[in-house]
């Protein structure tokens, strides 16, 4: 019930793939948004028996989260987690979380986030959202269409996302309190000690920047 979204990383890949299967054994894909690096992505997930779906052209962030989102429709749950996102425990505590509030995100306080207010059962509403890792529950997803249309290789779908599944939960931007217990991300968190290289986005700032500007949910 877990996917695991990458493009052109795969030394992060691997790395976050091997942690999270510490603490996790059931069935995890891989969507590979159309790497150059994609039979070193196929020899991951054979390594730590992952499903593997690639991309025959790039779609993007949202659109590959999207396809393994269709992965999991037969699922309870389901956890989204980015390539250089993984978990440091088992996920019981998520599952349990997720009976009061299906939509939950990794998020701590981190440059314009910050937390909001405690919601109780362990949880925590923050201002705004990252999409690091993201889990939803099947009754809250079951009537899901996909993602709007509109957005393109990357742009704050995350918090789009967030905000028209809050209705279903305790509100929007939602977090387990002492998230970082359960999950690290390199992008919040720092690449860890151990990694042992430097760490560098699949997108570059300006290419970012470009296609947030793309989408039509971006505004001035």
């Amino acid at each position: 019930m877990i996917q695991v979204t990458t493009r052109n990383r795969p030394d992060v890949l691997e790395y976050s793939i091997r942690n999270t299967r510490e603490h996790y054994d059931g069935f995890l894909i891989i969507i590979d948004d159309n790497s150059e690096t994609k039979e070193a992505n196929q020899r991951i997930a054979k390594k730590y028996d992952c499903a593997y779906s690639y991309n025959d052209k790039r779609r993007g962030i949202p659109l590959s989260k999207e396809r393994g989102f269709r992965s999991l429709l037969s699922f309870d749950h389901q956890i989204w987690l980015d390539d250089d996102c993984y978990l440091r425990a088992p996920i019981d505590p998520i599952i349990e979380a997720m009976e009061y509030q299906g939509h939950i995100l990794y998020l701590h306080e981190w440059a314009h986030i910050f937390e909001v207010e405690s919601v109780g059962h362990g949880l925590v509403r923050f201002n705004s959202g990252t999409a690091c890792f993201m889990t939803f529950r099947k009754d809250m997803y079951d009537d899901m269409k996909g993602f709007q249309a509109g957005f393109t290789m990357y742009g704050h779908w995350h918090n789009i996302l967030s905000r028209n599944m809050a209705k279903h939960g305790l509100g929007e931007f939602v977090s387990l309190e002492g998230a970082h217990d359960y999950i690290h991300s390199f992008d919040l968190d720092g690449a860890p000690d151990d990694f042992g290289q430097g760490f560098s986005s699949c997108m570059t700032s300006d290419e970012r920047r470009a296609e947030i500007k793309k989408s039509k949910h971006w505004h001035k």
